[in-house]
């Protein structure tokens, strides 16, 4: 691994982890606390190296001097893998064929890492933090697990990879099921560190014009700043070099859509679904232009179809449920919430929605029992108390009907539709036909 003043990971996470390995080698680029010393005193190598803002000099100076294992697993400083999956990956090597050289691996990149803790490398399999989908992780392959041998070795001065060293060698790459946790650099960045990335991006595509990979890497520092021209000029060079690029694909689609340039946006998730891992988020991601550019019933088309191809459904199942509601097909859209529920917890806006449509169908006891479900979570949730009322007026449940309109009142003593509500219940307390309650608040 590479190092530089990693004090607080190694005394909080790293010095389980090291103990597990015989042999765990490491880069220093300049500490200046005690990480020298700490990895030392664990029984690291630590080689010194001075960074020349090259990141695959520094790593293969580890790889030139030190190792000598049959395999080497590098990992950040920020990163760990747990005994469920070292173990998993210990038998991959014993079996993996002699053609195969190298092996990607899953990073799960979390955003809320302090949910981490005290990190223990023996975290039960089962717990709830080595979960990815439990804990909004992104989730990506890189190739940072592949053979000892004198000719592979690192490329590029940033987002380094021993990927084309191997596949010089006439070996192959493969795809593991491995899980590696990563909980240091959250999407959001760190603009100190993404400037620097940047600059050394822009080195790489002078230095390697030809290639497709570090423009489409420019491309994403640029979205990151929100420089949407440049990152769609990084993205359109990147797809010139490499027709196939179907990840650059995906994102000048997203820069286009941005930039509301949505014909074109749906030209370029067009081109990502070749790529199966893409299928699923370029599906949705049409759906939503076909959704802006008002072409209804192509969006729906386009949201079932990546419900296909996607793991967390909820998020499309949402969008089907408001395409419904806002066609007004309530007796349908019930039916889509039987499978919401099974892909998200039953919170606040499952409840309402959910009483919403049952009193958009007409299903009127239904709604009364999802609406008082919802301000029962919520007791300050306005418009479940307001429908509520609306409807146990509408059936005559006069008290229950006050009671919420009453509980309206003291929340928010100006709310001029609970005030009308008030008058059409005296109204009808005083033997006078109340006026019709209309349709349900959003």
């Amino acid at each position: 691994m590479l190092v530089k003043n990693n004090e607080p990971e190694i005394k909080k996470r790293l010095s389980k982890l090291i103990r597990v390995f015989s042999n765990c080698v490491a880069v220093d680029t300049g500490s200046t606390d005690q990480t020298v010393s700490l990895l030392k005193n664990l029984g690291v190598q630590v080689l010194s190296f001075s960074f020349n803002d090259d990141f695959s000099e520094a790593r293969n100076v580890y790889l030139n001097n030190i190792v000598r294992t049959k395999w080497v697993l590098t990992l950040d400083s920020d990163e760990f893998i747990d005994a469920a999956e070292l173990n998993k990956l210990i038998h991959y090597l014993e079996t993996v064929p002699e053609s195969v050289w190298g092996l990607s691996l899953t990073i799960a990149i979390y955003r809320q890492p302090e949910n981490f803790g005290e990190f223990d490398y023996f975290y039960p399999a089962n717990d709830s933090r080595l979960d990815p989908s439990q804990n909004g992780a992104t989730l990506s392959k890189r190739l940072i697990c592949f053979r000892s041998h004198e000719k592979i070795r690192y490329r590029g001065i940033i987002h380094e990879s021993v990927h084309k060293s191997i596949l010089e060698q006439g070996k192959e790459i493969a795809e593991a099921d491995i899980l590696i946790h990563n909980y240091g650099f959250p999407e959001s960045g760190e603009n100190n560190k993404a400037l620097k990335y940047m600059e050394l991006l822009k080195k790489q595509v002078r230095l390697t014009p030809q290639e497709a990979k570090p423009f489409y890497e420019l491309g994403l520092s640029h979205r990151f700043f929100r420089e949407l021209d440049e990152a769609e000029d990084c993205f359109k060079k990147a797809v010139s070099l490499k027709k196939n690029f179907y990840l650059a694909w995906f994102y000048l689609g997203l820069i286009l859509q941005e930039k509301k340039q949505y014909e074109e946006a749906l030209q370029c998730f067009n081109c990502a679904l070749a790529d199966p891992p893409l299928q699923g988020k370029s599906l949705y991601q049409m759906g939503i232009l076909c959704q802006t550019l008002k072409k209804d019933e192509e969006a729906l088309k386009f949201f079932q179809l990546s419900l296909n191809h996607v793991k967390a459904k909820g998020f499309v199942i949402w969008q089907i449920i408001r395409f419904m509601e806002k066609k007004g097909d309530y007796i349908n859209g019930l039916k889509w919430f039987d499978q919401l529920e099974k892909e998200t917890p039953r919170d606040r806006p499952y409840l309402y929605y959910r009483a919403v449509f049952y009193a958009g169908a007409g299903l009127l006891e239904e709604a009364v029992l999802f609406f008082q479900k919802t301000f029962e979570l919520d007791p300050a949730h306005i418009p479940s108390l307001y429908n509520y009322a609306v409807i146990q007026l509408r059936r005559n449940q006069i008290k229950e009907s006050l009671e919420a309109v009453q509980k309206i009142l003291h929340l928010d003593p100006d709310h001029q539709d609970a005030k009308q509500l008030l008058l059409e219940i005296r109204r009808s307390l005083t033997g006078s036909a109340p006026l019709p309650p209309g349709n349900p608040q959003r």
